[in-house]
């Protein structure tokens, strides 16, 4: 590849692509290219970006502030793999409504990351899911890598997962952010680092800190996942000076979720509203709280209800 800075419209991806550059190149969208990906990559078929061998960091830029884009960096089918050295980032999709991924967005497809670095990427509007990475009925495979400072407006500030399998094994999040507008009642609105719905989930080793759920619930919101068989995990995760407005600073859980937390680390997590009198949100000051219809959360063995705090 060029190793020169380079300005590009849509690439279909129909077979087998891998993206090495020797020395740092970015491939930038303009304004011109704000409604296409990047990169599509078809079903069946398979983008891999840099390699922990490769010389150069290769980077897909977004444009930022001079792009308001209403398309995600990269569209996936089939298989995307982010390797160390890859990096997204600066793909501002706050005008378009209903653009959810500004990043990735996948519907059936995969989504590895390996020590890719994923930031600044946001789509603040109404209608709009995971800052970074939209996956439905896919697979998520995370083993390493920075999510950071993306936003989105409803759910998922960096990631939003619904159906599929969800199996993370590290990497850091922090500085992501749900705003959700002034919606401080929603507890159904949050997740500023990870929403997950209807997902089969594993999520070890992982480290969640500054990040904030201005009007909502939960660094980490779960709902519907796992079952009495094969519970959901979560364990080893190191939680630090996370924020949300109601509820759950750590983890909100909800809906018919039956999930195992286990060896987790819980350190400086604030719920920002403790006036329950307001009507703007019972303010529950917990690290993790559980809002289940049914099924069960245990945290170390010991089966909570309602609000669990390390303190």
């Amino acid at each position: 590849m060029n190793t020169e800075d380079s300005t590009v419209e849509e690439i279909t991806v129909s077979s087998h692509v891998k993206l090495v550059s020797n020395s740092d190149c970015t491939i930038t969208r303009t304004s011109a290219f704000a409604s296409v990906n990047l990169f599509q990559v078809n079903s069946k078929a398979s983008l891999t970006i840099e390699d922990a061998n490769a010389g150069g960091t290769l980077t897909l830029d977004g444009g930022g502030t001079d792009v308001s884009a209403t398309a995600s960096l990269i569209k996936v089918s089939g298989t995307l793999v982010l390797n160390e050295k890859s990096v997204l980032q600066n793909n501002n999709c706050k005008e378009a409504y209903g653009t959810s991924g500004s990043a990735v967005y996948s519907n059936g497809g995969t989504i590895k990351v390996s020590g890719a670095t994923i930031n600044n990427n946001s789509n603040n509007y109404s209608g709009s899911y995971g800052g970074a990475i939209y996956i439905e009925n896919g697979t998520l495979n995370i083993t390493s890598g920075l999510f950071k400072n993306n936003s989105t407006y409803k759910n998922g500030g960096a990631i939003y997962v619904t159906g599929g399998t969800v199996n993370i094994t590290g990497g850091e999040f922090t500085n992501n952010i749900v705003s959700s507008g002034s919606y401080k009642t929603e507890t159904s609105y949050g997740g500023s680092a990870i929403y997950i719905d209807s997902a089969t989930t594993s999520i070890s080793s992982v480290e969640f800190k500054n990040n904030i759920t201005y009007d909502g619930v939960g660094t980490l919101l779960v709902t519907n996942i796992g079952d009495e068989n094969t519970p959901a995990t979560i364990n080893n995760c190191t939680f630090n000076n996370n924020k949300a407005y109601q509820n759950g600073a750590a983890i909100y859980t909800g809906g018919a979720s039956y999930i195992e937390i286990t060896s987790c680390n819980f350190t400086e997590n604030t719920v920002t509203n403790t006036d329950s009198t307001t009507g703007t949100g019972t303010g529950e000051q917990s690290d993790v709280y559980i809002g289940n219809n049914s099924g069960w959360t245990k945290i170390d063995g010991t089966e909570y209800s309602e609000a669990w705090s390390s303190n």
